[in-house]
C-alpha cells in the first residue's frame, strides 16, 4: 500500500544517468509543474528531464519529488531513486 499525502499518492521514480552529479543539480527535493500531454522538455537545476518520466499519466500537474536513495546498476550508471507525489 503506497503512502498518502494530502495530494495523493506517492509513487517512487528512479533516474538512471551516468551523470554523478544529478543529485547536487536537483537537489534532494524539489518541485516541478509538468504540463498536459506535453512532449517539451521540463528543465530543472540545469537539467532536461522528460515530461513522460515526470508524469507517465500525461495529466500533467505539480510534483514534489524527495530523494530517497541511489544505488549502481549493471551497467555501472548510478540509478537515482525518489518520492513522488501529486501537489
Amino acid at each position: 500500500m503506497p503512502e498518502r499525502t494530502a495530494g495523493g499518492n506517492i509513487i517512487p521514480a528512479d533516474f538512471i544517468t551516468s551523470d554523478t552529479s544529478l543529485l547536487s543539480r536537483l537537489g534532494k527535493s524539489f518541485v516541478v509543474t509538468v504540463p498536459a500531454n506535453s512532449d517539451a522538455p521540463v528543465e530543472v537545476g540545469g537539467v532536461k528531464l522528460s515530461p513522460k518520466q515526470l508524469d507517465p499519466s500525461g495529466k500533467g500537474g505539480t510534483f514534489t519529488f524527495s530523494y530517497k536513495s541511489q544505488k549502481k546498476d549493471a551497467k555501472g550508471n548510478t540509478v537515482f531513486s525518489f518520492n513522488v507525489a501529486r501537489k
